[in-house]
């Protein structure tokens, strides 16, 4: 596969409520905040807190002479706001993401999914096969790549789990997918059912279930 040339200094795209822009020099304690925070690097392959000294020496050194990754500031935009950071990386010919949602106050309001979604609608045509690398105890990030149209691939050595999404069309394979994403697919749906089964037992909670089983009916139709 040809090198695909990821960074570029008109880099900047949006969605319905947010603006990105590729990082700067000048993102670097807003970048270190984040990815120091324990309830945050404890799901990372190297867990523990960076300096902004090492976050630097990484971006003079490593990030700007490398054009297959490129990370994102994701800017929330009513209060334009720098909320987090999403990228995507060239590995193994198909498209990495990585997003983190740093700002505390804005959890829980859907900005993780709908930054994954932008970026991948902004490198589709370059990038066809898109994937994410998540540790199986991170439940909130789970949700975003399924959230997404991430299905399960397969369990990762240590404690992660590989999520793929491909943005091929295979026509008369079923939803788009060929037999064995499909598999994988019903494989999702089944753990999703699972997850509604115990969060109603727990919370006792109807509508969680029904909720679940929208956004499920809502992923068959939009895979």
């Amino acid at each position: 596969m040809p090198k695909i040339t990821l960074q570029n200094s008109t880099n900047t795209f949006k969605s319905k409520r947010l603006n990105f822009r590729e990082i700067r020099f000048t993102d670097a304690e807003n970048i270190v905040r984040w990815r120091s925070n324990p309830e945050t690097y404890i799901y990372f392959r190297n867990p523990k807190p960076i300096s902004l000294e090492e976050h630097i020496n990484w971006y003079e050194n490593n990030y700007l002479s490398n054009p297959s990754r490129v990370d994102y500031i994701i800017i929330e935009k009513v209060t334009d706001t720098p909320v987090g950071i999403v990228g995507v990386s060239i590995v193994e010919s198909s498209g990495e993401i990585s997003y983190i949602i740093g700002e505390t106050d804005f959890l829980q309001r859907g900005f993780g999914s709908e930054a994954v979604n932008a970026i991948v609608a902004y490198f589709t045509g370059r990038i066809s096969v898109f994937t994410a690398k998540i540790h199986q105890l991170n439940i909130a990030s789970i949700k975003v790549a399924e959230k997404c149209g991430f299905v399960f691939e397969k369990e990762l050595e240590p404690s992660f789990l590989l999520y793929k999404k491909s943005t091929h069309n295979h026509g008369g394979d079923k939803m788009g997918m060929s037999n064995e994403q499909f598999d994988s697919y019903k494989t999702q749906l089944i753990r999703n059912l699972q997850r509604a089964q115990k969060e109603v037992a727990e919370e006792g909670k109807s509508e969680t279930l029904d909720q679940i089983i929208n956004d499920l009916e809502s992923e068959l139709k939009n895979p």
